[in-house]
């Protein structure tokens, strides 16, 4: 099942003010709301399947939503397990399959973005790549308190990125995953022509 949601901004949010700063990243620790107003126009995918059977999906499965489920080792579209899992919100979680449970599952956006989160269930720390054109811009970890748990966790990065490398725990596992909403292929050409046409008289 995929979820997209379109949260805008309701009001200018000071972001040092609400999340943690470091090198060019603001994270954000179990809370979705203030991560979503700074984050601006976001989709979830929540890796539930439509039958509600845990199954195996091509790396394109959510190539309409822009992205691509890959792995660490290189950008090619790779083969992801839709699990049930008693440490997910909804039930089920998404994860590298077939692969070694020290290779970390990864994920590819058609178009760079600057916002991206995801629930995990973690003991101590949640840790992620950001990788634009193959070159590693940053790492950014946000450590948990106490016992492991199921957590929200965000970052709203300075710069863009084009790539996340989950970093942390078995196969880079995650429940949920939210993101930057891609535009439609095409829709920069729509919006451009309808500017062109539109100042054209």
């Amino acid at each position: 099942m995929l979820r997209v949601s379109h949260v805008m901004a309701a009001s200018i949010v000071s972001l040092a003010s609400f999340g943690v700063a470091d090198a060019g990243i603001v994270t954000y620790l179990d809370d979705v709301s203030v991560w979503s107003d700074a984050a601006g126009s976001t989709t979830i995918v929540d890796f539930v399947p439509s039958d509600g059977v845990p199954q195996v999906v091509s790396g394109l499965f959510y190539k309409d939503l822009g992205i691509t489920l890959s792995w660490k080792w290189s950008n090619a579209p790779k083969d992801w397990y839709l699990n049930v899992s008693p440490f997910a919100m909804d039930g089920f979680q998404g994860h590298l399959a077939y692969y070694p449970s020290d290779v970390q599952s990864a994920i590819n956006f058609d178009s760079p973005i600057q916002a991206f989160a995801m629930d995990k269930f973690v003991a101590t720390t949640a840790t992620v790549q950001f990788y634009l054109s193959g070159s590693l811009i940053e790492s950014s970890s946000i450590s948990v308190p106490g016992l492991g748990s199921l957590h929200f966790f965000g970052w709203k990065t300075d710069f863009q990125f084009d790539r996340v490398v989950l970093s942390s725990g078995p196969q880079g596992v995650a429940d949920n995953i939210y993101f930057s909403t891609i535009p439609a292929p095409g829709g920069a050409v729509l919006i451009g022509l309808a500017g062109l046409f539109g100042g054209s008289r």
